[in-house]
């Protein structure tokens, strides 16, 4: 027999039933929503992301470049079925300090930044089963990432041969013209003025400050030092002599082809210096001058120095050259970063002359001390690099097994996953051997052909250098 009170208990169950129904359903649309929101901002995230990185890939051209590739970038991603759509309001341009962690936007447009933030956001997500606790739509759901530019360790290794001087010469009048090559001449002997043509410097107030002066190879040796003015002037330089410097002007064969035989003044004696006395140890003042193209190199290394510097990255540089006193390479700056790492690079670069150790090219011996320094000090999370510069062939130990070495070299490079980016510059260069090194490496060749004046060679290699800064890993910070 059922008592109303049964009846009363049978009605509080159902109602308590009904109640946690509710609940139960409740907790399930809204942790169902959850789960749809964790995937909608999930999909923000990876917008968010890969427009950072396309930003910060862009930061290298210009602010400009670098929205508009996160925008673009942001577009093909989707987020609750839509294409995520960045505003310029969405995107920050700043400097991210690697030691604190901390982001700082710039102020200017023109300001080098490196390092772009996202926010990627959808407004007004609805929901699909929370309408039933009355939570129809989320008013936000985004997602945030900083990307910056990785850090690299470059080694410059840079070909101070003899040759890197012939465009200075002679022996490249059918390169570079004759009137070209004598305007590189008379260019550097403006650059030794300081030094030579002003009253008590060392060659003041002789003839060969004129630029052509003709005397029969009839006279003498002694007579024409007397001619010249030279008889009791002192050879201004540790090697070589007046009477070296005169035979050469009788008797070799470029200064014949260029016109020159018998023709004294400081064209003739310039070539002298630089085709027979080119070492620091003999002519110690020819890095004063524009010897062509290891002015252009220089002058190039300074425009990639100069970038570098105003990107505020991470990035290590060092330099080495080749050929070093003993036929070998030579680490002139070890890998440091900062400022006066980057002035330090250059002015030891400036200081270097063509042939300034050693004549010939041993390219095996830079790239080794390169790999060298690479592998000993190299950070292993940065990207390692190598740019190596040559205008001619690698002729050291010799001919014959010089190639076989810097091509070994490369494959140590590749084992070790140090991509090696190469230049030729100039009609000498072995472009093969080059593209070879590039090759073993997965790095890049670069050619800058022979007969190109140097205003060609620094424009070519002012845009080479900017690609080499702009070759660089991104990831992601926060």
């Amino acid at each position: 027999m059922t008592t109303k009170i049964d009846v009363r208990r049978k009605g509080v169950v159902f109602v308590f039933v009904a109640m946690v129904l509710v609940c139960v359903i409740g907790i399930i649309a809204l942790a169902l929503d959850i789960g749809y929101l964790y995937n909608v901002k999930a999909d923000l995230q990876v917008a968010a992301d890969a427009a950072a990185l396309a930003g910060a890939g862009g930061l290298s051209t210009d602010q400009d470049t670098a929205r508009a590739r996160a925008i673009a970038i942001a577009k093909g991603n989707y987020a609750n079925g839509m294409p995520v759509v960045l505003q310029n309001s969405d995107i920050q341009l700043g400097l991210w300090d690697s030691v604190t962690g901390v982001f700082t936007p710039v102020i200017s447009p023109t300001d080098r930044a490196n390092a772009v933030k996202v926010y990627a956001k959808l407004t007004g997500v609805n929901t699909i089963f929370a309408g039933v606790l009355g939570i129809k739509s989320v008013p936000v759901v985004g997602a945030s990432s900083i990307a910056v530019f990785g850090a690299r360790d470059i080694v410059l290794t840079l070909d101070y041969s003899g040759s890197m001087s012939y465009d200075s010469q002679f022996i490249h009048k059918p390169q570079m013209t004759l009137a070209a090559v004598e305007g590189y001449l008379n260019q550097s002997w403006q650059d030794l003025s300081p030094l030579m043509q002003h009253p008590g410097d060392r060659l003041y107030g002789i003839r060969l400050l004129q630029n052509k002066i003709l005397i029969p190879s009839s006279q003498s040796n002694a007579q024409i030092l007397n001619t010249l003015g030279l008889g009791n002037v002192a050879y201004p330089y540790p090697s070589g002599s007046w009477n070296a410097y005169i035979t050469y002007v009788k008797t070799d064969s470029y200064v014949s082809q260029a016109g020159y035989q018998n023709y004294y003044g400081y064209r003739t004696l310039l070539n002298y210096w630089q085709s027979q006395q080119e070492m620091a140890s003999q002519t110690p003042d020819l890095w004063r001058t524009h010897e062509q193209p290891i002015t252009a190199v220089k002058d190039a290394v300074t425009l990639f120095l100069a970038y570098m510097n105003e990107l505020k990255t991470d990035d290590r540089i060092g330099l080495a050259s080749y050929t070093y006193t003993d036929g070998y390479g030579k680490l002139e700056v070890p890998l440091t970063d900062g400022t006066n790492n980057y002035q330090l690079i250059e002015t030891t670069s400036r200081q270097r002359q063509a042939g300034h150790y050693f004549d010939t090219t041993n390219i095996a011996g830079g790239m080794e001390k390169a790999l060298t320094e690479l592998r000993t000090n190299g950070r292993p999370g940065a990207l390692r690099m190598i740019v190596l510069l040559t205008d001619g062939q690698a002729n050291y130990p010799n001919q014959w097994t010089a190639k076989d070495l810097a091509r070994a070299q490369a494959q140590l490079a590749a084992n070790n996953n140090i991509p090696i980016i190469t230049i030729c510059l100039g009609a000498d260069a072995d472009t093969d051997l080059m593209q070879d090194i590039a090759d073993i490496t997965k790095g890049a060749c670069f050619v800058i052909p022979g007969g190109h004046s140097v205003d060609e060679y620094k424009k070519q290699l002012d845009d080479i250098f900017a690609r080499i800064a702009e070759r660089r890993p991104l990831k992601l910070v926060n």
